[in-house]
């Protein structure tokens, strides 16, 4: 899903391509920008730089203090899929076209012309690394390379991985004793950084991208982030009761989450389960903030 941060962060990166490619003639056709396109999966606004004074997020800090930072930007539609392609293209959902998760581009709106394949025609060059559309089969023209890690579901301890071969529904999180690029965020930031070095050395400007998949379910991250943050002093809502100026949308029985083993079916999370959860929350965040690439 997007949510509004990454709405905020990819925003200005989708104008900016726009702006820079109907120019035919000038002087700025020889100095077309660079792109380093972010995209971060089910990752909502709760970050120190938006007031979240409780959570670490070293490096978009950094970022934001040198950014525009959007504060009232909403996705156009919040399911996955739906919301990457409507993102890609500038084109807007409707009742026939990006409607659920996994919406794909070209099977709904096969002649929109997307942001990489924009770009592409106007001589960058194009690697999506990661998850950015939803599948990594769709918009494939518009690339130049596509690459993402091998998946194994999220997790790194072969445990984990056969539980979930085992019984199709895994573990909601993991907190394995191993190094940053052995989970699947760590290798892609491996990969970026390689394709900068690498890109840095051409004469083509380039529309590089980096799709994170955390915080998305599974909560995996490792170990040695787990004590950066207090679970004692995590708080958990007063009342679960459904605002009554909320859309009923918004307030379900989480599916998603109720889909991995050791979560109960219906009602309310046992508070220790709850508290738990959060905290594999916030090291994903943490371990996804705290990445190897420079802003700079």
């Amino acid at each position: 899903m997007k949510t509004l941060l990454l709405k905020t962060l990819l925003c200005s990166l989708v104008f900016t391509g726009h702006g820079f490619s109907q120019t035919t003639t000038t002087s700025a056709e020889n100095k077309k920008p660079n792109i380093l396109f972010i995209a971060v999966d089910d990752l909502r606004p709760e970050l120190n730089f938006y007031g979240a004074n409780y959570i670490k997020s070293p490096n978009l800090d950094k970022l934001a203090g040198e950014s525009l930072i959007f504060e009232r930007a909403y996705c156009n539609v919040p399911v996955c899929g739906a919301s990457r392609a409507s993102l890609m293209t500038g084109a807007r959902p409707t009742r026939k076209r990006f409607i659920n998760a996994h919406t794909n581009k070209d099977k709904d709106y096969p002649e929109a012309m997307s942001l990489p394949m924009l770009l592409k025609q106007n001589g960058y060059i194009t690697i999506s690394n990661g998850k950015i559309y939803h599948s990594k089969n769709d918009d494939t023209e518009a690339w130049d390379e596509i690459w993402q890690a091998n998946r194994l579901w999220g997790y790194a301890l072969s445990e984990s991985q056969d539980i979930r071969k085992n019984t199709k529904r895994g573990l909601p999180f993991e907190a394995a004793k191993v190094h940053d690029s052995v989970y699947r965020d760590g290798k892609l930031a491996l990969k970026v950084i390689k394709d900068l070095n690498k890109l840095k050395q051409s004469n083509q400007p380039f529309f590089l991208t980096m799709g994170l998949a955390k915080p998305h379910l599974p909560f995996t991250a490792p170990k040695k982030y787990w004590d950066l943050y207090d679970r004692n002093k995590i708080e958990l809502p007063k009342s679960y009761i459904q605002p009554k100026s909320s859309p009923k949308q918004a307030f379900h029985n989480f599916g998603e989450l109720r889909q991995y083993e050791n979560i109960p079916k219906r009602g309310d999370l046992p508070e220790t389960l709850a508290k738990e959860l959060i905290h594999l929350l916030r090291l994903c965040k943490l371990y996804r903030c705290s990445n190897r690439i420079s802003f700079k």
